[in-house]
């Protein structure tokens, strides 16, 4: 569905990194009107007031999401994947080096 971004409030800390976690505005299925914050931030929503975005709304939990904005947590939990194996593996090689240098 198309949202309109309402506010986009800035929430920094004391180092002045921001995070942004726009309030949209949208009409559901039914024609009803609704206004929301989305339920997560990051540091690259520098949507405008008035932008038009394409959003996910699911009303049984009343989440919604910008459409396209999650891939970044997605790709970070591949790279921590990767590094988590690539460490197993390494304990594996080593665990069987020195089993095989006891002998």
């Amino acid at each position: 569905m198309v949202a309109t971004v309402v506010e986009n409030p800035a929430n920094c800390d004391d180092d002045s990194d921001c995070t942004w976690r726009p309030h949209l505005r949208f009409n559901d299925a039914s024609g009803e009107t609704y206004e929301a914050q989305t339920r997560y931030g990051a540091s690259n929503y520098g949507w405008n007031e008035g932008t038009q975005v394409e959003a996910l709304y699911n009303p049984a939990f009343t989440y919604l999401h910008i459409a396209g904005t999650g891939n970044l947590y997605l790709l970070g939990a591949g790279f921590l994947a990767l590094g988590v194996l690539a460490v197993i593996i390494a304990l594996w090689l080593l665990a069987k080096l020195t089993v095989s240098r006891g002998e």
